[in-house]
Order: C-alpha cells, then sequence, then structure tokens
C-alpha cells in the first residue's frame, strides 16, 4: 500500500490499482461484539485524464461511480492504489454549497466565497453576480431559512455555476427555478465547462453527458468495464441495464406545478427510455387517477384541472418489462408554484 495517496503531478489525473473499502459492524445477537464485514465498493481500476478532456463516469446505482469521483476529489481514501490529481479541484453536489439558514443570502455568499477560492478582492465581485444571475431581488437580503425550495436552488446554482477550477468534478446534475431560469441555468452551465480545463462527471443524463463530455467510463460492480469515445461508453451502458430496470432518481423532494400544469421536461429534469409511463396516485380517494405512457419525447404536462384541487397526491414512473410494469422510481409529491 502506498503512504501517499494524493498527490499532485503533470497530467490532470491518473489512477493506478485503485481500491476502496467501506466496513460494516454486524451483530447477530443483543450482547455479541459483532464482527467486521469489508465491503468492496471499487478495484483494480485504472486510468489517466489528460488537461483539457470532458470525461463523464455512467453507470448503474450502486455501481461505484460516485464512490469512484469522491475518492478524485480526496473525500474518500483508497485501501490501495494510488490517485494523482494536478491542479485546484472543484467538487459539486447538488445546489447546496452548505448556506447557514440564519445568515441572508448576500451574507451566505460572501462567507462561502473564500471557502471556495474566491480571492479577497473579488468577493465583493462575486456576490454580485450571484445576486444579478439568481434575480432574487430583495429576497437576496433575507434570511434564507425563510426561502421557498425553489429560492434555495437558485442561489446555490448562482453560487456554484460562478466558481472556477483546474479540474472541476460534479456529481449528478443540477438545476432550479422555473422553465425560464432552467435555460438561463443550462447557458450558465455550459459557459461554465467550455471554461473549465478539465471536467468529471457523474451522472444519469446519458443526453448531458453527450452534449458536454467526449470520453466515457462505464462503472459496473466497482469495476472499469469501459473507456473509451462518450457515445460508445453510452451504448455500453444501455446495453448493460437491457435486462434491468432503468431506475430514476428525481432532482427534487416535491415537483412543481408550473403555469397552472404539471410539466416535465425531460432534458433538464430526468432522462426516460423506451416502454415507461408515468402513474399518479390520489392519496384522498386512495386510488390511481391518470396513467400515461410517456413514450418518446422531449417534455410532457399535465393540465392542472385534470387533477384533484387538494393536490393530495403522488406520482411515480414505471417500466414495462418482462411483460409487466415494475417501479422505476420512488413515489413524488407535488407542490404549488413557488414565487421569486
Amino acid at each position: 500500500m502506498e503512504d501517499d495517496h494524493m498527490v499532485v503531478n503533470s497530467s490532470a489525473i491518473r489512477v493506478e490499482g485503485l481500491r476502496v473499502e467501506y466496513h460494516e459492524y454486524r451483530r447477530d445477537r443483543v450482547f455479541s461484539l459483532g464482527t467486521r464485514q469489508t465491503i468492496v465498493a471499487l478495484k483494480d481500476v485504472n486510468f489517466t485524464i489528460e488537461i483539457g478532456e470532458h470525461v463523464a463516469i455512467i453507470g448503474r446505482n450502486g455501481s461505484g461511480k460516485s464512490t469512484l469521483l469522491q475518492t478524485l476529489a480526496g473525500m474518500l481514501r483508497p485501501a490501495e492504489g494510488l490517485v494523482e490529481v494536478s491542479g485546484r479541484t472543484l467538487f459539486l453536489s447538488g445546489v447546496d454549497p452548505g448556506f447557514d439558514s440564519e445568515l441572508t443570502g448576500r451574507e451566505n455568499v460572501r462567507q462561502l466565497a473564500p471557502a471556495y477560492g474566491v480571492l479577497p478582492d473579488q468577493v465583493e465581485p462575486f456576490t454580485e453576480s450571484v445576486k444579478q444571475f439568481t434575480e432574487l431581488g430583495e429576497a437576496f437580503e433575507r434570511k434564507y431559512a425563510g426561502y421557498s425550495g425553489g429560492m434555495k436552488g437558485k442561489l446555490g446554482f448562482g453560487f456554484i455555476s460562478d466558481l472556477r477550477s483546474d479540474v472541476l468534478m460534479i456529481d449528478e446534475t443540477f438545476g432550479a427555478g422555473d422553465r425560464e431560469f432552467k435555460k438561463k441555468s443550462k447557458a450558465r452551465m455550459n459557459a461554465m465547462v467550455s471554461e473549465i480545463p478539465t471536467l468529471v462527471m457523474c451522472s444519469h443524463g446519458m443526453n448531458l453527458v453527450t452534449s458536454i463530455c467526449e470520453r466515457g467510463l462505464v462503472i459496473d460492480r466497482g469495476r472499469l468495464v469501459f473507456d473509451g469515445p462518450i457515445s460508445e461508453a453510452v451504448a455500453h451502458y444501455e446495453a448493460l441495464t437491457e435486462d434491468s430496470i432503468h431506475w430514476i432518481e428525481f432532482p427534487y423532494q416535491k415537483k412543481r406545478i408550473n403555469d397552472d400544469a404539471l410539466v416535465f421536461d425531460f432534458e433538464a429534469e430526468f432522462p426516460i427510455v423506451e416502454n415507461m409511463r408515468i402513474v399518479i396516485h390520489d392519496n384522498k380517494l386512495k386510488q390511481f387517477i391518470f396513467v400515461e405512457e410517456l413514450e418518446e419525447r422531449d417534455s410532457f404536462s399535465i393540465p392542472l384541472s385534470s387533477l384533484p384541487s387538494h393536490l393530495d397526491v403522488v406520482f411515480k414512473i414505471q417500466q414495462f418489462k418482462e411483460n409487466k410494469w415494475h417501479d422505476a422510481s420512488r413515489y413524488c409529491r407535488l407542490t404549488p408554484h413557488d414565487t421569486k
């Protein structure tokens, strides 16, 4: 085993013989001391990423892709092998960089900016840039605790997308706000990516990774099973998942109703594959009230008039496999439109 697992090298990232383990303590009886069980998350992973490459790490849930990204970012220590990284690294996961609920939006941005590498003389310009982009107006001067979910997402995305580094690592996609803000966020994200020398990202969104990355690493059961052009990597991943359920992780805890309709943007929110449908359940009637096959489309909307006025409903995605419908997501609740 190497003594120093994270060192600086001339290439962007180099990984050799990487093995990552987790340990669990299990007890068979109440008064048992228990035993330690080793779970291998990654094993014998080797690859090099050159400066300037944009690389996607893709794989099924539990395959080890997020573990790999966290190890590259220095958040997890390898059991074996070596990880070499060159330059300042920024790891992003979600849209909350660590905001304090008792501080205002402005105070949060000012306080966190230096921790993310913003130089002292750039803190104020950075703060004003975030304020302008988020379109929060006077809410920028209010306590974060009073923000709606959409406002928190806007502030987080505005902060994160204005940061710069030598190596950017992103775990899943992030975005917030209404349809117009999502378009603005997508443009900002593209600008951010174009200015970052080296990008490594994890995502279930195949449309997103193919539009941003030129190379893909496919992880399956803790091993690197493919390394090559992104189109071939996606094809390899789809072949792996052909006989399994394509599980969807919603990028929100509750789904907002916009403009008197329940609108799904499958490019910005989550990807769908063939043989999927949406199912809506009325919790008061205790029965399903809406079922619609999604087919291949970029978006889908349900008029508010088609939903019960109490809005005590939940929805989920299902996929048709082996002659029956299987759940392909958790249930998600609805919430009224956020105000800016």
